[in-house]
């Protein structure tokens, strides 16, 4: 029976590092932020409240935090918010930047973030005399950018290789398999990555009949969520 290749999931897009430019972050102490929101005592309560957010980006892919500041009759304008970061593994909250939430539709946005591991952000309104204080929190899972490549090295062999970034060298990447697109990916091989952060699985069309999905996986860890190459179907 003959043996194909195709590509059965989109490609991981290039880097986007360089297509946006954040403002420089700021050292100002988060003060406060582990207790009542500076600016509190204001008459009417308010809220963050998240319109669209990046849940999970690839390494080098901006991420976008848009929300806004409202109370029971709907979004204050013209507010000012800071954004406070907690990368994964850190303890203490920074400053990076600063928005004015729009005359219009109360909307602020933080739109060219630089997540390099997971991130927690924090969104806080300061209060007025008028307004008190909030703050909310969104958490962006940033997932390891796994390029790969699929190739035929003999009858019914093909190798799976491709590298991991940032560098990820000696470390577990797993081989996975499943029989159709619903069914559940199982693992198959486990190998562990070169001093280069490559790694490459060798795989046999001829120890199955009919099609195969294969994925290579590289585990989450402290910093990373899950992060996985393109899907391939092979058929047996």
């Amino acid at each position: 029976m003959l043996t194909s290749v195709l590509l059965a999931g989109p490609a991981q897009s290039p880097a986007t590092a360089g297509a946006c430019v954040p403002p420089p972050a700021t050292q100002r102490p988060a003060a406060g932020l582990a207790g009542t929101v500076p600016g509190a005592h204001g008459i009417e309560s308010t809220s963050i409240r998240w319109v669209r957010w990046h849940k999970r980006v690839v390494y080098g892919d901006p991420a976008t935090l848009d929300g806004q500041v409202v109370t029971d009759d709907g979004a204050i304008a013209n507010a000012t918010v800071d954004l406070y970061v907690r990368e994964a593994g850190a303890e203490d909250w920074r400053r990076t930047q600063s928005a004015t939430t729009d005359p219009e539709t109360g909307v602020f946005s933080f739109d060219c973030l630089q997540p390099t591991v997971t991130t927690e952000y924090r969104a806080v309104y300061n209060g007025n005399l008028y307004f008190a204080g909030s703050q909310g929190n969104r958490k962006v899972g940033v997932a390891r950018r796994v390029p790969d490549t699929m190739k035929q090295v003999a009858a019914q062999r093909f190798r799976l290789s491709g590298s991991v970034e940032p560098s990820y060298r000696q470390r577990p990447v797993l081989l996975q398999r499943k029989e159709c697109p619903t069914c559940r990916w199982r693992t198959v091989v486990r190998k562990d990555s070169t001093d280069r952060s490559r790694w490459s699985f060798t795989i046999s069309s001829s120890s199955f009949s009919g099609k195969r999905w294969l994925r290579a996986v590289v585990p989450a860890d402290e910093q990373y969520v899950r992060s996985d190459s393109r899907v391939w179907r092979l058929r047996g």
